[in-house]
């Protein structure tokens, strides 16, 4: 067979110890082995793949297109996950290969070095692969990090595939054929916020958010509003997954924490999100009230939160209702570069008039603060004496629960945010 080159998308699977199963268990490991060539024929050829090799525990074939490629190995796993399970490691690369009577070349290489660091029930991706699938929403990834492998001159920017039935490694935690000396090269970043603007670096992608929407609580007497509250979360799920460049943790994901009081920064480092919303749901009679709460898992502080109120007449009218107003908040919170012009309004000369000659007796202005202040800041600060120290305003009056600080917010100008201390 005469040989050729052909650029292509190189996939690798190999079954998680095998090996040792097989000095185990026999028969169970080669009842494994079949389906594992059962799915992987079947799948391959739903997708237009071509199997190449098929070796003891692993396959190798190629796809001429990324997409296609991607998208098999996603229904293959999600496939060796039902029962009996099959632990499979996934990993794809797209470069130059060489096809004859075998298949080589480096991109070949590079695939085996990709799957050989997956663990079981997750697909692996290389940056090439990447790059080939960023403008399909439907196959949404996660990086988990940047790796030197055996052999393979470059570093690698590996992905995983983010899907609610899959394994998705912790960014820097995968171990396989790399370099001897990979650690001082990994630039591991040491919070969120480092790695969000370490992945926004790379070409042409975008700074995305995440956000993980743990069960709402249920603080009512009434036991039967545990399904309400339950329905509120995922009506905001649903919500959220509808805004562009919003990545959210699914729900299994996310009611894993359900019941249990845990610091929110190691929420965010095994969902590997740098938000979380929370609320609750207390109902009295046929009045029920719900509360919501945006907090930054890097520092504990809050960025958003609202109360909502409603007659207990239809509720799914109210779980559909107060979800979008939730999805619409959060939309303006993580994407406006442009305060509302509300925020930036001089008090109205009757306003002035009320409060008194020169608006000195105007709520703040004892503490310090120019009676020009703006409305919402005189708002937050009427209730006791606070200081403006530096930008800051601090004080008795915000309940000692609150600051203020002045932040630039992209060119737009200055405005006030109240955050929990």
């Amino acid at each position: 067979m005469e040989s050729h080159r052909q650029l292509a998308a190189i996939l690798f699977t190999g079954i998680q110890g095998y090996p040792a199963m097989m000095q185990k268990d026999q028969q169970q490991a080669l009842s494994m082995q079949t389906r594992h060539r059962e799915i992987i024929t079947t799948e391959h050829l739903q997708h237009y793949g071509r199997i190449i090799q098929n070796f003891g525990d692993g396959t190798l074939s190629v796809f001429s297109s990324a997409v296609e490629a991607v998208r098999c190995a996603l229904d293959m796993q999600l496939a060796f996950q039902q029962k009996p399970r099959v632990p499979v490691r996934m990993g794809l690369h797209m470069g130059d290969i060489i096809i004859g009577e075998d298949v080589i070349g480096d991109g070949v290489n590079l695939a085996a070095r990709i799957q050989s660091l997956g663990v079981a029930g997750s697909v692996l991706l290389s940056d090439r692969v990447q790059d080939e699938i960023q403008n399909h929403p439907e196959l949404p990834t996660v990086s988990v990090g940047t790796y030197h492998l055996k052999n393979i001159t470059r570093p690698v920017e590996v992905f995983a595939i983010k899907h609610e039935a899959l394994v998705v490694p912790e960014p820097y935690s995968l171990k396989g054929k790399t370099a001897a000396k990979e650690q001082p090269n990994q630039l591991q970043p040491k919070n969120l916020s480092d790695l969000r603007q370490a992945l926004a670096k790379k070409v042409n992608q975008p700074l995305l958010h995440s956000i993980a929407v743990l069960p709402f609580v249920n603080v009512s007497n009434d036991p039967e509003q545990e399904y309400f509250s339950e329905g509120m979360t995922e009506e905001v799920l649903n919500a959220l997954t509808q805004i562009k460049d919003l990545n959210v943790a699914g729900r299994i994901s996310s009611f894993q924490f359900k019941g249990q009081a845990l610091d929110l920064r190691e929420v965010g480092n095994k969902l590997h999100v740098e938000t979380v919303l929370e609320g609750s749901v207390r109902k009295q009679g046929n009045r029920v009230r719900i509360t919501a709460q945006l907090i930054d898992v890097e520092d504990g502080f809050h960025l958003w939160s609202e109360r909502y109120d409603r007659e207990m007449d239809d509720i799914f009218a109210i779980q559909d209702d107060i979800s979008a107003q939730i999805a619409e908040q959060l939309k303006v919170t993580f994407f406006s570069s442009k305060r509302p012009s509300s925020e930036v309004k001089k008090p109205t000369e009757q306003y002035l008039s009320e409060c008194g000659a020169g608006g000195t007796r105007c709520p703040g202005y004892a503490a310090g603060l120019p009676a020009a202040a703006p409305g919402p800041v005189r708002r937050g600060l009427h209730t006791g004496p606070v200081r403006l120290n530096q930008g800051q305003a601090v004080g008795e009056g915000i309940n000692n629960a609150y600051s203020a600080q002045i932040r630039k917010s992209k060119g737009q100008g200055s405005y006030f945010e109240a955050r929990r201390v």
